[in-house]
């Protein structure tokens, strides 16, 4: 049975219709029982897999890239109303360590409606290798696209308008593809605006991700190609189709389209962007709003890969995918359960609150991160390491403690706005801060 939006629509349906059951039956402990038992089994199989791979290929995962000046490289850069960063990105792609007659620099203005054009021009009157395209407002997807097709490189970077890239990135991320399964390479995308605790948890969490891609790497199964730095075999991407202008996550439908066609994407842990994210708690929303509604949407579109054939990339790319994320969703549950069982006043005894920081949910979350602490911090280190970075302070350690208590969290009431979103059809088409 193939899944679509009336599927979707049922589930949330039945959801709303399986809590008011057990609010009239009165399950409201018993199902928060049961939840803390799966959630309890879950994040302690999933610390025990992480580290056990990252113990048995640990050489493998830390390795340093490689540098290839030899591939002619065609750099596409999607660009919206984006007058107050493009100058940046511009002028670290100008003063990049690779030959200067083996690259290009192609912006796609997707209809900027600011000085995007004004300055655009001028780069393009300076630079020989920049050249502009203006197109109607389409989406990111849709701008890249057309820088693809109006390329002459053997490899496509993708780079994000309010990114800065390190002059060595682009010959380590070419490095990559003498192995010619290899589709796509996933760069190394950091926090560039650290400055608030908002950014500097966002800083934590984009290293910690880079730590899990790489450990994802090894069981073969990265799904996506961030849209801050990552590089595509153009033959690759030609062949599956470009990026798909309908996903709201593009960048990860197209690392699960090149699997699918028998295409390696791999992940590099020192070819090093550095990107601007979201400064304001709305902003941060909408972003992680699309992400997930992209990510659903993605696997939908990709259901097919649910199948055993695809080993590594179903178990790990899909499946350990969902339970990661079954914490998450049953805390969001047991919250609201909770706020029944106490006549939806969460101080009404004054030890209510208590009583829900104790909950399964925090002591799963805790444990989990407890576990895995030690091993995130010595793989933030060699990271830090790659990038000429200090390593992680005490200091630091108390601001990963704050991540993992009140970011974790955030997480749970992003959902609304994605179900109303989903309801209301809602899409947006550039929503990166």
């Amino acid at each position: 049975m193939k899944f679509n939006q009336k599927h979707v629509r049922l589930f949330l349906i039945g959801l709303i219709v399986l809590l008011i059951a057990i609010i009239l039956l009165n399950l409201a402990k018993p199902v928060r029982y049961f939840l803390a038992i799966v959630s309890f089994f879950i994040v302690f199989t999933i610390s025990f897999v992480f580290i056990t791979k990252l113990i048995s290929r640990y050489d493998y995962i830390v390795r340093s890239s490689g540098k290839n000046y030899n591939y002619r490289i065609s750099f596409v850069v999607p660009v919206y109303n984006e007058g107050e960063n493009i100058r940046k990105c511009l002028d670290s792609l100008m003063n990049i360590d690779y030959p200067k007659d083996r690259f290009e620099v192609i912006v796609v203005d997707d209809g900027s409606t600011d000085n995007t054009g004004i300055i655009l021009e001028d780069y393009a009157k300076r630079y020989d290798n920049i050249r502009v395209i203006r197109k109607e407002n389409g989406g990111a997807a849709s701008a890249k696209n057309v820088g693809i097709l109006n390329s002459s490189g053997d490899i496509i970077i993708t780079i994000d308008s309010d990114s800065i890239i390190d002059r060595e990135a682009p010959a380590k991320l070419a490095s990559y593809f003498d192995e010619p399964r290899v589709g796509a390479v996933s760069g190394s995308v950091r926090v560039l605006n650290s400055n608030t605790n908002l950014t500097k948890w966002q800083s934590i969490e984009y290293d910690i991700i880079l730590v899990y891609r790489r450990i994802l790497e090894a069981f073969d199964s990265v799904y996506v190609t961030p849209g801050g730095l990552s590089a595509f075999r153009k033959e690759a991407i030609m062949k599956v189709g470009l990026f798909d202008v309908n996903s709201l996550t593009e960048d990860q439908e197209i690392a699960m389209n090149l699997q699918k066609h028998g295409y390696k994407v791999l992940s590099s842990l020192d070819a090093f962007a550095y990107t601007e994210v979201p400064k304001s708690l709305s902003a941060l929303i909408k972003q992680r709003v699309r992400w997930i509604r992209g990510g659903i949407w993605n696997r939908i579109k990709h259901q097919d890969l649910l199948d055993i054939k695809w080993g590594n990339l179903f178990v790990f790319g899909y499946l350990l995918d969902v339970l990661f994320f079954v914490p998450f969703s049953t805390f969001f549950l047991s919250l609201i359960l909770f706020l029944i069982d106490h006549q939806l006043w969460i101080f009404r005894l004054g030890f209510d609150i208590l009583e829900l920081m104790v909950d399964h949910f925090m002591i799963a979350t805790f444990v989990f991160w407890i576990i895995l602490l030690p091993w995130q911090i010595h793989m933030i280190n060699i990271l830090r390491d790659k990038a000429g970075d200090k390593k992680v302070s005490l200091k630091e350690i108390v601001d990963f403690i704050g991540f993992m208590i009140m970011f974790g969290w955030a997480w749970f009431f992003v959902w609304p706005f994605v179900i109303y979103k989903e309801i209301t059809q809602a899409q947006n088409r550039w929503e990166t801060r």
